[in-house]
């Protein structure tokens, strides 16, 4: 099905746009130094991950998967892959990395939030870019409930998410063609499902090739497995369930 039935270059970027405001209102309660701001990093938990960690991580798989992995295009750091790639960083070893800056790390989510918008707008030829988009929109998501349940963990106050995104909004140009962009989120979720049964018939004819050395359809194979509740789907995404119910 081709997915401009189910929704409109404008809207995905408008979806990528409110999905960069979100995780950037998640943390924007935070400092701008890891030495101000200790939450940052945090005390190690196997169920949690470093705030500052999770921030970049979250920029990298949009990068990695359309920017570099779709489009061809150069990472915007050579250090990226060895901080953020949560199939070969260990969980144990998240807290203890030198990490980019608050600053810093904010501004790559930024960049890419734009860039992405802009390529779901202008593909370059290559057609399935919103799709892929659209599945980096869902990891957005994914990881500002995450941030969300980080903070409710450690016993910190909710984002304010509805009172930032005014703040965020200066910094994203509106493509959204939505009514109500309070509605993000959840008013996407249903389109999302369906366009994310789009890109698995991709990944199901095999028209993914290997990036850095690992398979990327089956990658995203075991993240719909473990979404499916198969447990063992969740090594595709660099995390196993313990028997203890612990991520590892």
């Amino acid at each position: 099905m081709d997915l401009a039935e189910w929704a409109s270059p404008e809207r995905i970027a408008g979806w990528v746009d409110d999905a960069t405001a979100r995780v950037l209102a998640a943390v924007a309660d935070f400092g701008d130094t890891v030495e101000g701001d200790a939450r940052w990093i945090g005390p190690y938990l196997p169920i949690v991950n470093p705030p500052l960690w999770e921030l970049g991580h979250i920029g990298w798989f949009a990068e990695a998967l359309v920017h570099r992995r779709l489009q061809g295009l150069d990472p915007l750091s050579s250090e990226v892959d060895a901080l953020y790639d949560s199939a070969t960083v260990a969980h144990t070893t998240r807290r203890e990395m030198e990490l980019p800056s608050p600053t810093a790390s904010r501004d790559y989510v930024r960049r890419i939030g734009e860039s992405l918008a802009t390529l779901v707008l202008d593909d370059r030829g290559v057609d399935s870019t919103s799709h892929f988009a659209a599945y980096a929109v869902s990891h957005h998501d994914a990881h500002v409930e995450a941030l969300t349940y980080t903070r409710q963990t450690l016993d910190l106050p909710a984002p304010f998410v509805a009172a930032h995104r005014a703040d965020e909004a200066e910094a994203f140009p509106t493509r959204r063609e939505d009514p109500e962009p309070g509605a993000g989120a959840q008013q996407r979720a249903t389109e999302l499902s369906h366009i994310v049964d789009d890109v698995f018939a991709v990944v199901e004819h095999d028209q993914l090739p290997r990036f850095q050395g690992r398979d990327l359809a089956a990658q995203l194979r075991a993240d719909r497995a473990a979404a499916a509740g198969d447990q063992d789907g969740l090594l595709g995404h660099g995390m196993r369930v313990s028997d203890e119910g612990k991520r590892e």
